[in-house]
């Protein structure tokens, strides 16, 4: 004997269908988006897709150069109020090649700053050559075995001292370097018998 099957049986089965279809649906694990499959969320997701930028807070990875700037024993602390990029300007240089693959999934806050230049253009835009030389006119740290002493931002024209910039003397970062030392040793590159007169050691 055959089964009628009226419209109203077809749409109770098809609401049946339905149902049912929308129960598997909500049980069935669900496919993640692009955006859900980052643990992190907003800035850091993006830092962490785009890598290192001349905009994050260096103290993130850069611990000890973030304490210098409050550490009285370094040239830093006296540049506290100053932007780590015033300085450190060659962002698209050697600071871009050392942070490749830096990323906030890679952050030690143990990172030694290796690799990096300020010019002494910087510098000066601040510490004028004229005013450094007349404040250590007086200095004298740098004397020689024969009494002649050289005033350290006042250095002879001529030989290679076109070639001595700021950092071979001052360590900024660094509680333990002491600039007269530094100075020293730079001048002793060349002057190595302690006479700072040219043309003395060599016929």
């Amino acid at each position: 004997m055959a089964t009628r099957i009226t419209k109203k049986g077809v749409a109770a089965l098809g609401v049946a269908l339905l149902c049912s279809l929308a129960v598997l649906g909500a049980c069935s694990p669900s496919t993640a988006s692009p955006e859900n499959l980052s643990s992190t969320s907003g800035d850091e997701a993006a830092t962490n897709q785009a890598g290192w930028s001349i905009d994050q807070d260096c103290a993130m990875c850069h611990e000890s150069e973030q304490a210098s700037m409050t550490d009285s024993a370094c040239m830093a602390s006296f540049h506290a109020a100053v932007e780590c990029a015033t300085c450190h300007t060659d962002a698209d240089g050697s600071m871009t090649s050392a942070h490749e693959g830096a990323t906030a999934d890679k952050v030690s806050s143990r990172v030694k700053l290796k690799e990096t230049k300020v010019d002494v253009a910087t510098c000066q835009s601040c510490h004028a050559a004229e005013d450094l030389a007349s404040r250590t006119a007086e200095v004298d740290a740098l004397t020689d075995s024969n009494g002649t002493t050289v005033n350290p931002h006042a250095l002879p024209e001529g030989g290679d001292h076109t070639g001595i910039d700021c950092f071979q003397c001052h360590s900024v970062h660094d509680p333990k370097a002491k600039t007269e030392v530094n100075a020293e040793k730079t001048c002793r590159n060349c002057h190595h018998q302690n006479v700072y007169e040219c043309y003395t050691c060599h016929e």
